[in-house]
């Protein structure tokens, strides 16, 4: 499929959009959003491309990039862009419909300059108001100076009647119709708000319309749709009297399943919507929510928990209960610390990535219990093998990630095959004995631990490859 007409190309050292996105139509969505804020958008398929336009024309003043793209990822696309340009000259905006991968990005955003997340929906007042942010933001001539790094700038959370009022003028938008409304319930609390897009509204306008019907549609889990009001038998009782005929309504459920209430589309015409339609709407609806959900603040909340709680929350959430090692979460303040302090001391830091060879067989032979407890054994060998900084971790499953401070790669390759031989000697009952695989890599001048960690797991699986049991 050829990809979308770009537009014209951006001239070196003007403002443009560069927008990475591997579907075409979704990227011709998102252009079109761009397009209300800065005239030239700039459309590529894969992040080489992306790279290529960079250095050709300079960074762009807002990237929107998918972080799953052919050649380069979109993490290395932002990787070059803040090469070119710090967040003040550049803004970021990833996109993906993962959330794998949408929370890596939050785990980078401060070192990538990242300003907004969201999922890889398209005509979404949330991607509609990140694009002015930046956009609208103009670059100073010349960088600050600042005393110390810092990260992104902070972005003002949109107060209630932020959300409201975007969703409303967004919504009259995407549905062509003159009135879009909201109801809301909050603490007990009622409120309703409308936005009206033709600038003369007529004086017949009949808002008892609006207070009737948004209520019942917060009341229901479906659509509430009354494609024309005129004669209906429980609305249309006033019929010749209201301008308004046709409307669609949805409640404002959060993926939490808070009921915040309603949002509605009117029409002065009978309102014809598809089944399509009213999808796009119940989406809308939960989109609004859960902004809704980021915005309100219930009381139990401004409380909030102590710090007791917290910290133990944390620790929870940052180790693995059956091994008792630093899961993914947790060991990634401790990565971060060692390469900065290797960066810092000009030193070599490398990275053990090792799995259980054929450990499904240990499960389907004897049972999850077993399993577990190799897990725990191996978990207890690995303790014992390294030294009291070495960051040992449970990477996922039957996988363990090693990171070395001051150890390249042969003397990771020896600590490796020690646990290997080491391994065999695990008791395992009627089973016989375990073996693993493991990959060493030693960090680069630049000290990236993603390409690091790619290297390890490509290493890894050249290990299984050549027959388990192997360190590579």
């Amino acid at each position: 499929m050829p990809a979308p007409s770009a537009g014209p190309q951006a001239p070196s050292g003007s403002d443009y959009v560069l927008v990475a996105i591997v579907n075409t139509s979704r990227a011709s969505a998102v252009r079109s959003l761009a397009l209300e804020f800065c005239p030239t958008v700039v459309l590529v398929r894969d992040g080489q491309e992306a790279i290529e336009h960079m250095d050709e024309v300079g960074p762009p003043r807002l990237l929107i990039t998918e972080l799953s793209l052919p050649r380069v990822d979109g993490f290395g696309v932002l990787r070059h862009l803040r090469r070119l340009a710090p967040i003040s000259r550049a803004g970021a905006i990833v996109v993906s419909p993962h959330e794998s991968f949408r929370n890596a990005a939050r785990k980078l955003a401060d070192s990538l300059g990242i300003t907004k997340i969201l999922p890889l929906d398209i005509d979404r007042p949330p991607l509609r108001r990140a694009i002015a942010s930046v956009v609208s933001a103009r670059p100073s001539p010349t960088p600050p100076v600042r005393r110390q790094p810092v990260g992104p700038p902070p972005v003002e959370a949109p107060s209630l009647d932020d959300v409201i009022n975007h969703a409303l003028f967004a919504l009259t938008r995407q549905f062509h119709v003159p009135v879009g409304a909201a109801y809301l319930c909050i603490r007990d609390q009622r409120r309703f708000a409308a936005y009206m897009s033709t600038p003369d509204p007529s004086p017949a306008l009949d808002w008892s319309k609006v207070s009737e019907l948004l209520p019942q549609a917060a009341a229901g889990d479906d659509p509430l749709v009354v494609p024309d009001l005129e004669g209906h038998p429980l609305f249309g009782h006033v019929a010749g009297v209201s301008s308004i005929r046709g409307f669609a309504g949805v409640p404002l459920i959060s993926p939490g399943g808070v009921n915040w209430g309603a949002l509605g589309v009117f029409d002065t015409k009978p309102l014809a919507l598809t089944t399509a339609d009213l999808d796009t709407l119940s989406e809308f609806a939960l989109d609004t929510a859960r902004e809704l959900d980021q915005t309100i603040v219930t009381p139990a909340e401004a409380e909030g928990p102590t710090d007791k709680d917290l910290e133990a929350l944390e620790q929870l959430a940052a180790t693995d209960p059956l091994t008792g090692l630093a899961n993914r979460r947790g060991c990634e303040k401790g990565i971060a610390r060692e390469i900065s302090r290797a960066q810092r001391e000009r030193r070599p830091l490398s990275c053990i990535l090792l799995d259980i060879d054929r450990f499904k067989q240990v499960n389907d032979t004897m049972g999850h219990q077993a399993g577990d407890q190799v897990l725990r054994e191996l978990s207890s060998m690995l303790r014992r093998s390294v030294r009291a900084y070495d960051i040992v971790a449970r990477w996922g499953g039957e996988e363990f990630l090693l990171v070395l401070p001051g150890t390249d790669r042969n003397t990771a390759r020896m600590l490796a095959e020690r646990i290997r031989a080491g391994v065999q000697q695990l008791p395992v009952p009627n089973f016989g004995s375990v073996t693993i695989s493991a990959g060493a890599a030693e960090f680069d001048s630049d000290y990236d631990f993603e390409s690091t960690l790619r290297a390890a797991d490509r290493r890894l699986y050249e290990a299984k490859a050549a027959g388990r049991n192997t360190v590579v």
